[in-house]
């Protein structure tokens, strides 16, 4: 069984099968955005600490909080992804080394980019 197919399972044997769209009484944010926070934080601390188990751990995380959610938002996860590689095999850019992070490069001509048709990826019920 693959695992988008154990996740699918899962969601089902716990009647996690709609968005929560619940919000956090405590913080007015999503539920899910608590949960992807919760789990940043987690990473971070990880990395801080070098621990390279609980890095794998947290980063996992967010790959089964980010799946289940398009799931239950009734999107195939392998059609989003195919969108998302599109996107962003379109796009040029480089590494800031001031920063250490990947960035777009701004004066690509916008008509050479893609931009992913999530429509495209809704399960058909």
């Amino acid at each position: 069984m693959k695992w988008k197919d154990s996740l699918r399972k899962w969601r089902q044997e716990r009647g996690l099968t709609k968005p929560q769209d619940n919000t956090n009484k405590e913080t007015g944010n999503p539920a899910i955005v608590d949960m992807l926070l919760e789990e940043v934080d987690e990473l971070k601390k990880a990395i801080l600490e070098g621990d390279t188990h609980e890095i794998i751990d947290a980063l996992a995380d967010t790959i089964v909080l980010s799946s289940n959610h398009i799931g239950q938002l009734k999107y195939d996860l392998d059609l989003v992804m195919k969108e998302v590689f599109k996107e962003i095999s379109s796009r040029r850019g480089s590494i800031n080394p001031k920063t250490g992070k990947w960035e777009k490069d701004k004066s690509q001509d916008p008509k050479t980019l893609y931009k992913a048709n999530y429509g495209t990826c809704k399960v058909k019920s």
